[in-house]
């Protein structure tokens, strides 16, 4: 029971801090959007934003993914 709550409470965490994240790169995508850049120039930051959220993405799935077979899954 102690362990299934743990893993809850990491799992939870870990959400919170994904959205957070998330969040904070979606508001510096509608900066950018929204900025007076060049349009070559805005187009490279969006990309790197884009790269930015797949990476956030790939590694928040590999860390649940590893907690949950720690506990032994759920």
């Amino acid at each position: 029971l102690m362990t299934k709550r743990g893993s809850d409470y990491m799992q939870s965490e870990l959400a919170n801090t994904f959205k957070t994240n998330m969040n904070m790169l979606a508001q510096a995508e509608r900066a950018v959007a929204a900025s007076d850049m060049k349009p070559d120039a805005k187009r490279k930051q969006l990309d790197e934003i884009k790269k930015m959220k797949i990476a956030l993405a790939n590694t928040t799935r590999e860390i649940s993914d590893k907690t949950i077979r720690l506990v032994g899954g759920s």
